[in-house]
């Protein structure tokens, strides 16, 4: 290359960023970009909608006035500033109600015309630990609700009611929770209980309290792997027919994919069950360790495996989706806690791969792990049987004592490794339980016992 040429190249792209440096010397603060197509009303909900647009609006003026002039205008400041894909919050509108939010920037301006959604519950009521005198009632909804309460009183005794106050907090965009625990109950006794809205009133639920002493007769169920909205109505409107319940547990794979739609999906589909049911659930493959799954669900500890004692039964979730090998955290703690626990009268575990099964593991499944570091385990402490899900059917072994259930038919669609000999795609597990005996039954949806046996001590 020549002299001339490269000199040429070099007073080119000196030229360039002479010229780039002055354009940005002459920018000015208020040359921003604004986009007025870009405006938008998004995400609305009983109280709440959301205002987005592109580029720069630092010094936008935004109000909003309803329709029909019921009230007056307001200005919604802008308290949160970023380049693009701006978004504002438009709090306390009521529901219901036709709006006009007007955007305006220097000499620009335009409205944007939106209506409120009917203020409801999208989530739940449903149920979350129970003890001999307290339960924890959780709902959700897209909306802060003020003036919201909960009514409880003892079945037999409406003129004892209660009231409770519902206060919100907010998970996510568009998602509030509403926990309050109902205290001061009588061991094993029937409550009844409303969610009382400042619009109308849920349906009257009804649940058990834990008994106090190990001598109580009583019933629980358990399933897994609800991903599938309809099938998991029809398991659990099944499961709603029995009306002596206390507990449920689930084998985890509770949603499909821990988004809100799946999570919808849920509640919606176990209403039924869960609104009455005090529901245990631990974490499986497709759940993800999302956080939503400690907020939505009440349960004991603050790890992802816990145990609680009901009557004559102590009740371990186990984590497989956290380490679960000789010296971990998980595995100390459950030898510590079937320590612990070991004059109670029955031990159950639920978690959500099998240690057992008619089918080669895949490969991220650590069914031989599992075999290896627990099944010595429960058999020394005298665990009586092991709930899991993962496969969506039913199957039953037994080794040393040791029962161990694979009840993986909560709603899933019926795929590998369906089916087996006992053809129960979609079926629950319910457990009667006394002193001296637990009657194991697995149940279709129409009611067709799959398997039924008995463990005595």
């Amino acid at each position: 290359m020549t002299f001339y040429k490269k000199s040429f190249i070099y007073f080119s792209m000196l030229l360039l960023l002479v010229l780039s440096t002055v354009a940005f010397a002459d920018f000015e603060e208020d040359d921003y970009f604004f986009n007025l197509d870009s405006v938008k009303v998004v995400d609305i909900s009983g109280s709440i909608a959301n205002l987005i647009w592109d580029g720069f609006a630092d010094e936008a003026i935004v109000t909003v006035v309803p329709e029909d002039g019921s009230d007056e205008s307001r200005e919604v400041p802008i308290e949160f500033i970023n380049l693009v894909a701006q978004r504002l919050e438009i709090k306390n509108l009521k529901p219901e109600t036709k709006y006009i939010v007007t955007f305006s920037i220097g000499e620009q301006s335009v409205n944007k015309e939106f209506k409120t959604k009917s203020m409801k519950i999208t989530r739940g009521p449903y149920l979350g630990m129970v003890t001999t005198n307290s339960v924890i009632v959780s709902w959700g909804a897209p909306d802060p609700i003020d003036g919201v309460t909960i009514s409880v009183w003892p079945k037999e005794k409406p003129e004892l009611k209660t009231s409770y106050i519902f206060e919100p907090q907010r998970i996510s965009l568009g998602d509030y929770d509403y926990k309050v625990t109902l205290e001061n109950l009588e061991p094993y006794k029937r409550y009844c209980y409303q969610v009382n809205l400042p619009h109308g009133t849920t349906k009257v639920y009804e649940f058990i309290t834990a008994p106090k002493d190990k001598k109580q007769n009583f019933v629980f169920n358990v399933y897994g792997d609800t991903q599938w909205k309809n099938t998991h109505l029809q398991v659990a409107r099944a499961m709603a027919e029995q009306d002596d319940v206390s507990f449920l547990l689930h084998a985890g794979d509770v949603v499909d994919q821990p988004n809100p739609d799946r999570w919808q999906d849920f509640f919606s589909a176990g209403l039924e069950m869960i609104a009455q049911t005090p529901l245990y659930p631990i974490n499986g493959n497709h759940d993800l360790h999302n956080p939503e799954f400690r907020k939505y669900f009440a349960l004991p500890g603050d790890d992802y495996w816990y145990s609680f004692d009901y009557g004559s039964i102590h009740v371990i979730a186990l984590d497989v989706m956290s380490a679960l090998k000789k010296d971990s955290p998980q595995y100390q703690w459950l030898i510590k806690d079937l320590e612990e626990s070991k004059e109670m009268p029955w031990t159950v575990v639920f978690m959500h791969y099998p240690i057992y099964s008619g089918y080669a593991p895949l490969s991220n499944e650590p069914r031989n792990e599992l075999q290896r570091d627990l099944v010595p385990v429960f058999e020394k402490y005298g665990v009586n049987i092991v709930f899991s899900g993962h496969e969506h059917q039913y199957d039953h072994y037994s080794y040393n004592e040791v029962h161990y259930i694979i009840t993986g038919g909560g709603g899933s669609a019926a795929l590998y490794p369906c089916p087996n000999e006992w053809n129960a795609p979609y079926h629950y597990m319910r457990v009667e339980v006394s002193p001296e005996k637990l009657v194991v039954k697995g149940i279709k949806t129409n009611g067709e016992i799959v398997e039924e046996f008995i463990i005595t001590k």
